[in-house]
């Protein structure tokens, strides 16, 4: 049995301040955009997998949008607007940890996410035709997880 509540944690690691009071550290959870129901009663009309894009229990176009649109407000908050320069307008690996649980719509929900908050230079760019760039999700396997899975099978 999945967890009922899958989530996503995000830790955004800054500068240490010897001099004034500032944002050192930042810790984000929270769970998956929308999603595909998981199941459905026998009489629903839309009660067949194949009814879904993606089938059941994935993220929907609405959930991959709304993970953008929350990558655009940590963009806001703590690259350009409240905490500038908090984070690096580029993605760099010792600022930032994202662990996710091992299920596909919160994976995906961190990538949406992570897509919106650091969009690639030039020189980033694997595929000049792709404005993205691969950033890690840590996960480890829901029997394995003893911090995030609410429950396991």
């Amino acid at each position: 049995m999945q967890s009922a509540f899958p989530i996503l944690v995000v830790c955004l690691l800054g500068r240490v301040a010897w001099c004034a009071p500032q944002l050192e550290l930042v810790t984000v959870v929270y769970r998956h955009g929308d999603r595909t129901p998981i199941r459905t009663w026998p009489t629903d009309p839309y009660g067949s997998e194949s009814s879904w894009l993606q089938g059941y229990g994935q993220l929907t176009i609405r959930g991959m949008g709304q993970q953008s649109f929350l990558g655009e407000l940590f963009y806001n908050r703590y690259i350009s607007g409240t905490y500038p320069g908090f984070l690096n307008a580029n993605y760099t690996r010792t600022q930032l940890y994202i662990r996710s649980t091992d299920v596909d719509r919160t994976l995906m929900s961190a990538e949406a996410q992570l897509s919106a908050l650091f969009y690639p230079s030039e020189a980033e760019r694997f595929n000049v035709s792709l404005p993205w760039q691969p950033i890690p999700v840590h996960t480890v396997p829901m029997s394995a997880d003893i911090v995030m899975a609410v429950w396991k099978e």
